[in-house]
């Protein structure tokens, strides 16, 4: 029960995750999270950013370095004049060192030139107070795009990965220069030797950030004189960094919403139409080879909407050729029950004849095989009609020229007979196959010729308009009762009178049905001089 219960509710979510509504839903947060998740690491950025704050470093550390340098030693007064005009103007932090290590000015906090002392005098200097601007930061930080919820819960995985895949290079310890002592750090001691000195360490003040270290050498000719030591916070960059992060997150979260919203739009739009064509399919077909209904026809013009209509017209065919699949086989049942019955009969009845009676009912037997011979050959013309229609290959058919070519042959098959053709001198063409356009003609003349007297006539007349031709057919015969005016296009339907030619009655059903294949139209009526059989058809690319 267990197995069966999991196999259901497995089958669910495979159903579930398949379903339109859910890939919709997930192809548009994929497109609205998949640049998020590339933009939140902005490694590559943050790397420029550095690089510049440290070239931006140096290069103001060079410049201090060559206005100290060319003197025996750093001048004090020089150092004040320089550190006082700097003050306020850069975010870097520029330290000057003697040839010792020892600091002789920081324009972080600017020194009296009595606190220049090297010796007594520098023991009165305390550690060197963080910069002004690291403390309005550390306040700035309390409000940090970092310390919100939706970042720290939009970062987590990225803040995991890289704790397990990617940790951080190892940093040195916070900046514990003292002004009481000489400087020890190796990028100090770099520059002490006359090369250049880098170093990052933990940033002081409780900044979640590191300190970039720069030290510069100051030369008198080819010997140090001292350093220019520069450093800056990379709390800004990463004060930026965050306030960017937390923008395109909330922009994420806006969009995520627009996205499910949109989804659900699509789903309300598309998937609930498909599945109620779904759920109407399986209404319409009972199981007992039956139509039962109808689809919706959807009046959007989307593809949904066209795909409703596509369907309402295909079950109408198939209904239409369900219900001609039926009739035909009644028609079939009724038309062969009457020559089987006289078969039955005389087959009975020859047994026990003689002579000449042995003889007729051997020719009703023989005449009656025949009839049912030549309804077995008209049902399987009519029977496979659509399938060949629909297989034959169609051109553009010159109605003119294929009249004119019909006529003179029934003109030499039917001599007694008048064969008259107007036309009315404009180009008509068909789309249709040359065949079967003659098979029309050639069952409605057929058709009227049997019943028109010597020397009667037979009238054809063709008008073309822009988008439409019309033909009419009329002949002096009998007129058509008011009541089979319609009914003579049905299989098997005959008014002939007795002693007439054996017919059927299916040469003009086959007429109706290639004419409306082709999108057109027949009819009957009586004129003043007889029977009128008008057909119609689209001009040559007006019907597709």
């Amino acid at each position: 029960m267990k197995s069966k219960r999991f196999t259901a509710w497995a089958t669910g979510i495979s159903r579930s995750a398949l379903s339109i509504s859910f890939r919709l839903l997930l192809f548009n947060v994929l497109l609205v999270f998949l640049p998020v998740a590339a933009v939140l690491y902005l490694d590559v950025y943050e790397e420029q950013l550095l690089v510049s704050q440290e070239k931006t470093m140096v290069q103001q550390g060079r410049i201090l370095a060559a206005a100290l340098g060319g003197e025996s030693s750093i001048s004090r007064k020089e150092v004040e004049g320089f550190i006082t005009n700097l003050a306020g103007r850069t975010e870097t932090r520029l330290r000057v060192l003697d040839d010792r290590g020892r600091l002789i000015g920081d324009s972080s906090s600017p020194l009296s030139e009595q606190s220049y002392g090297i010796d007594e005098d520098m023991a009165n200097v305390g550690k060197v107070s963080p910069r002004s601007y690291d403390s309005l930061d550390t306040v700035a930080q309390e409000v940090l795009g970092e310390n919100t919820l939706l970042y720290r819960l939009a970062t987590y995985p990225i803040r995991v990965y890289r704790k397990l895949f990617d940790p951080p290079v190892p940093v040195g310890d916070p900046d514990d220069y003292d002004a009481r002592y000489p400087f020890q750090g190796v990028e100090v001691q770099a520059a002490l030797e006359g090369r250049y000195g880098a170093a990052t360490r933990l940033s002081s003040g409780g900044q979640r950030s590191v300190t970039l270290y720069t030290a510069i050498p100051v030369y008198n000719g080819d010997e140090v004189i001292g350093a220019v030591l520069s450093s800056q916070s990379t709390y800004r960059i990463l004060k930026d960094l965050y306030n960017i992060r937390l923008v395109i997150l909330k922009i994420f979260l806006a969009s995520l919403i627009a996205a499910v919203i949109i989804s659900l739009f699509l789903s309300a739009t598309i998937s609930s139409r498909i599945k109620k064509l779904g759920r109407e399919a399986r209404s319409i077909s009972t199981g007992k080879g039956r139509i039962s209904g109808s689809f919706t026809t959807m009046k959007l013009g989307d593809e949904i909407g066209l795909l409703s209509r596509s369907l309402v017209d295909l079950t109408g065919r198939l209904d239409r050729h369900i219900r001609f699949i039926d009739s035909l086989s009644r028609d079939i049942s009724h038309e062969f029950k009457n020559p089987l019955a006289v078969i039955r009969s005389a087959a009975q009845m020859v047994e026990s004849a003689e002579g000449k009676d042995k003889e007729r009912f051997l020719t009703m037997i023989e005449d009656n095989t025949r009839r049912m011979e030549s309804l077995l050959n008209g049902v399987e013309e009519i029977s496979r009609l659509d399938s060949r229609l629909e297989q034959e290959e169609r051109e553009a058919v010159d109605v003119d020229k294929l009249i004119n070519g019909l006529l003179e042959g029934f003109r030499l098959r039917y001599p007694s007979l008048q064969w008259n053709f107007q036309t009315s001198g404009e180009k008509a063409t068909v789309t249709a196959s040359p065949e079967r356009l003659s098979q029309i003609f050639v069952n409605i003349y057929e058709n009227a010729a049997t019943f028109c007297d010597n020397d009667s006539a037979i009238g054809t007349a063709l008008f073309a308009d822009r988008d439409k031709i019309r033909l009419t057919i009329s002949n002096r015969g009998p007129e058509i009762p008011e009541e089979d005016l319609d009914r003579i296009f049905d299989r098997f339907y005959t008014s002939r009178d007795k002693g007439k030619e054996k017919h059927h009655g299916l040469g003009l059903s086959i007429v109706r049905a290639i004419a409306e294949n082709y999108g057109g139209s027949v009819s009957a009526s009586n004129g003043e001089k007889g029977p009128v059989f008008t057909l119609t058809f689209p001009e040559a690319g007006a019907f597709c």
